[in-house]
C-alpha cells in the first residue's frame, strides 16, 4: 500500500511556535538532551493519527466527519514539560476539558464515518526533541498561552533527515449554533 500517514493536529500560530521553541530552548539548556530538536515550522499537537496508510476513500471520509465537529474556540496552556521514551514533550499537568471535548467531537464523528484510527490513550503535547539520551521528569514550566481557533489534517512524509508537514485541510472551530447556522444558509 502506498504510503498516506496522516493525523488531525492543532498548529500553533506565529506567537505560540515562537513561545513553544523559548520554552524548549530553556529546557535544553538546563538539561541536554542529546537528541535531535523539532524544526519549528513542526511543532504541533496530534489531536488523532489516523494511519501510515489511509486509503483515498478514507481520506475523504476523515474530511466529512471533520465537517461536523462542532467546538467553540478556547484557550488552553501548555504548563508542563516532561518525557517519553523517544521523546521530550510540552504540556500539561492536567488536560483541558475544552481540548478533550474537541478529541471526543473528532472521535465520535470518525467513528460515526467508520475510518479507521489510533486508539491509544490521547496525552496532549507537542514534542519537541526526539530520541533523546536522557529522559526528563515532568515539570512546570511558564505557561504557553495558545488560542485553538481550527484544527487541520496533516500529512507527513520522510524528508531528506527529518519528516515534512503537508496540511491537507482546515476547519474553522465553530459552536454548534453556528454550525446549523451555516448549513440553513445552505438550503
Amino acid at each position: 500500500m502506498v504510503p498516506n500517514r496522516l493525523f488531525f493536529a492543532l498548529l500553533p500560530d506565529a506567537a505560540t511556535r515562537e513561545a513553544m521553541t523559548l520554552a524548549a530552548k530553556s529546557i535544553a539548556l538546563k538539561l541536554a538532551h542529546g537528541g535531535r530538536e523539532v524544526p519549528e515550522a513542526n511543532l504541533h499537537l496530534t489531536l488523532m493519527f489516523l494511519g501510515d496508510a489511509v486509503p483515498a476513500q478514507d481520506e475523504q471520509a476523515a474530511c466529512g466527519a471533520a465537517e461536523s465537529v462542532s467546538s467553540d474556540p478556547f484557550t488552553f496552556a501548555l504548563d508542563a514539560a516532561g518525557s517519553f521514551p523517544t521523546a521530550w514533550w510540552l504540556g500539561q499537568h492536567k488536560a483541558s476539558p475544552e481540548l478533550q471535548r474537541l478529541r471526543k467531537s473528532l472521535q465520535t464523528a470518525i467513528t460515526t464515518r467508520k475510518v479507521a484510527y489510533d486508539r491509544q490513550h490521547f496525552v496532549p503535547h507537542v514534542t519537541i526533541a526526539r530520541h533523546p539520551k536522557t529522559r526528563l521528569a515532568t515539570t512546570s514550566i511558564a505557561p504557553v498561552e495558545w488560542r485553538c481557533d481550527s484544527f487541520s489534517l496533516m500529512r507527513s512524509s520522510l524528508a531528506g533527515q527529518g519528516v515534512a508537514y503537508e496540511q491537507i485541510a482546515r476547519w474553522s472551530l465553530r459552536s454548534r449554533v453556528e454550525a446549523t447556522a451555516a448549513q440553513m444558509s445552505l438550503i
